[in-house]
C-alpha cells in the first residue's frame, strides 16, 4: 500500500490505475489517499481515504485477535 498526500498526487504518481472512489465508503477520493498496489497487472487498483484505511485495518485486527491462540492461552 502506498500513501499519497492528496488524491491528485495518487493519480499523478501511481505506477498503475486505481479507482477514483474509496473502496470502504464509496465516496470520491479527496485529501490523503492510500492506494493498494497491484504491480504487474492491468487491473484497476483499490484506493481508500486515509481514515477509511485506518478503520478497515482496525477492524481486521479486532476480528482476527479473538481467533489467535497461544499454547499458554489454552
Amino acid at each position: 500500500m502506498t500513501y499519497y498526500r492528496t488524491a491528485a498526487d495518487a493519480r499523478a504518481q501511481a505506477n498503475f490505475n486505481h479507482s477514483d472512489k474509496c473502496v470502504a465508503c464509496d465516496k470520491p477520493l479527496a485529501g490523503p489517499t492510500i492506494v493498494y498496489d497491484l504491480y504487474g497487472t492491468d487491473q484497476v487498483g483499490n484506493a481508500f481515504h486515509r481514515d477509511c484505511a485506518f478503520e478497515m485495518a482496525q477492524r481486521i485486527i479486532c476480528d482476527a485477535w479473538p481467533n489467535r491462540r497461544h499454547p499458554k492461552e489454552g
